[in-house]
């Protein structure tokens, strides 16, 4: 096994100086990633209740496509998940 410079790590690694700094910062991509994923299912599952709540039983496509937006902005711009979704693994 060859071993590698710290330079030669520092291009395979996007920069990361070390496998901790490596996995830190890949984590922190999959924690957004990951938030993004949850708050378009919230948005997807709440859309529809979230409509009917607002404009009575009777809604439009375009209320419902409207209201699962909202869920998913507001959800977005949170700084936890909901309460309903699982865990970040790392």
């Amino acid at each position: 096994m060859t071993t590698l410079s710290t330079t030669d790590l520092a291009a395979i690694t996007g920069g990361a100086q070390s496998f901790q700094q490596f996995g830190d910062d890949l984590k922190k991509d999959l924690r957004g990633r990951y938030q993004h994923f949850v708050c378009d299912g919230a948005g997807l599952l709440g859309g529809e209740e979230l409509a009917k709540n607002i404009y009575g039983a009777s809604t439009s496509d375009d209320d419902r496509i409207r209201s699962a937006k909202a869920i998913t902005q507001i959800c977005n711009t949170g700084t936890h998940l909901p309460a309903k979704a699982p865990a970040f693994p790392f």
